[in-house]
C-alpha cells in the first residue's frame, strides 16, 4: 500500500514537470509599464509637427481625442471588446461626470496656441508643477451652462484626472491684449485647481469668507450661503434690487441660460468667483488692478488674498 502511494506521488511530480517543460506559445506583452503619453513626428502635416516639436521642446503630450490608445481583446455575445487608455477631464469613482469637450474644429489654430503655450503660459507655472498632458477642445466645460464665457471669466481650461483641457481659440487674430487675458483665463483654470488642493481652508476663510460675510449685511433676506444660491438669485430679492456685485466682494454676476431661453443673471458659484479672480491676478499688475476698482474694499481685498495664494504656490505673477 506505502509502494502504491510513493508511486502515485512519483507520477504527479513527473507530470508537473512534463507540464512545466511543454512548449508554449509566448504570452503576449502587457503594456503595463508603457508610456501612452509620447509623440511620434509627422513632418508631412504641420500641425501633427507643432505638436512633436511642442512635446519635444516641453515634455508634455498633446491631443485632439481623448482615446489615445485602443486594441481589440475580443468578441463576446458577437460584440467586438477593447482595451482603451482615456484622457479624463474629471475623475470620480461614484458619480456620473458632467465635465466634457467639444472636438477641435480648426486644426489650424493649433500651432499658434502651441506657442503661446510654451512663451507665456508655462514659465508662469510652478516650477515643480507637472502637466500630465493636454486635451486640445474647441471648448471644455465642467456642464454648468454659463452664457457665452469672456476670457475674463477663466473657463478656458479645465484641470482634469490625467490631462488639461484647453479650449482652443484663435491666437493669431488676437491683440496682444487679447492673448495677455487669453493666457491669464487658461493659467486660472490650472490655478483654481491648485489652490482648491493645496490652500483649500485658506481659499474658503479668506477668500470667500470675505463675499460671505458681506452677503449677511448685505443683503439679510437670503436664508443660505451665496455661492449655493445661483439660480436662485433673481427670485429672493425683489425685482431690480440686485445690490452691485462689487458690494458683495464678486467681479461680476454671471449669466446663465438654459436651452430654448434667455439668459438672466445669477449668483456665482465658488468656482465662477474664484477663477474671475484668478484671471485678474494673472493680467493685472496690483496698480492697474486697483485703478479699475477704486473704492471697491472687498474686492481690493479679496484681488490680495489671491495673489498672496498664487505666490504662495509659485506661480510667477505681474508686478
Amino acid at each position: 500500500m506505502r509502494l502504491t502511494h510513493s508511486i502515485i506521488i512519483l507520477c504527479w511530480i513527473v507530470g508537473l514537470s512534463m507540464a512545466g517543460c511543454r512548449k508554449d506559445s509566448s504570452p503576449a506583452p502587457s503594456r503595463i509599464d508603457e508610456n501612452y503619453f509620447v509623440i511620434t513626428d509627422n513632418p508631412n502635416d504641420p500641425v501633427d509637427h507643432a505638436i512633436y516639436e511642442f512635446y519635444k521642446t516641453t515634455g508634455i503630450a498633446s491631443f485632439m481625442n481623448d482615446t489615445i490608445y485602443k486594441k481589440q481583446t475580443g468578441h463576446i455575445d458577437g460584440q467586438q471588446r477593447g482595451s482603451y487608455i482615456k484622457l479624463s477631464l474629471s475623475y470620480t469613482m461614484y458619480a456620473q461626470t458632467t465635465a466634457s469637450y467639444t472636438k477641435v474644429s480648426s486644426k489650424e489654430r493649433i500651432p499658434a496656441l502651441l506657442e503661446l503655450l510654451k512663451e507665456k503660459m508655462l514659465p508662469k507655472l510652478p516650477s515643480q508643477m507637472l502637466i500630465p498632458s493636454i486635451l486640445l477642445a474647441d471648448s471644455v466645460t465642467d456642464g454648468y451652462p454659463i452664457f457665452e464665457p469672456a476670457f475674463a471669466y477663466g473657463w478656458t481650461v479645465l484641470r482634469g484626472f490625467n490631462t488639461v483641457g484647453i479650449s482652443v481659440k484663435d491666437v493669431e487674430a488676437m491683440s496682444d491684449e487679447e492673448k495677455a487675458m487669453y493666457t491669464a483665463s487658461m493659467l486660472a483654470g490650472i490655478a483654481e485647481y491648485v489652490l482648491n488642493n493645496q490652500y483649500a481652508d485658506q481659499v474658503q476663510n479668506n477668500f470667500f469668507g470675505i463675499s460671505r460675510t458681506a452677503a449677511k449685511t448685505v443683503v439679510p433676506s437670503v436664508p443660505v450661503d451665496i455661492y449655493t444660491l445661483q439660480d436662485l438669485f433673481p427670485y429672493v430679492l425683489p425685482p431690480n434690487k440686485a445690490p452691485l456685485p462689487q458690494n458683495l466682494g464678486f467681479l461680476r454676476y454671471p449669466m446663465k441660460r438654459y436651452p430654448g431661453g434667455n439668459p438672466f443673471l445669477i449668483a456665482p458659484r465658488e468656482a465662477d468667483d474664484c477663477r474671475a479672480f484668478l484671471t485678474a491676478a494673472f493680467f493685472y499688475a496690483p496698480a492697474a488692478f486697483a485703478d479699475l476698482h477704486v473704492n471697491e474694499t472687498l474686492v481690493l481685498k479679496k484681488f490680495s488674498v489671491i495673489r498672496e495664494l498664487l505666490k504662495q504656490a509659485g506661480f510667477q505673477l505681474p508686478d
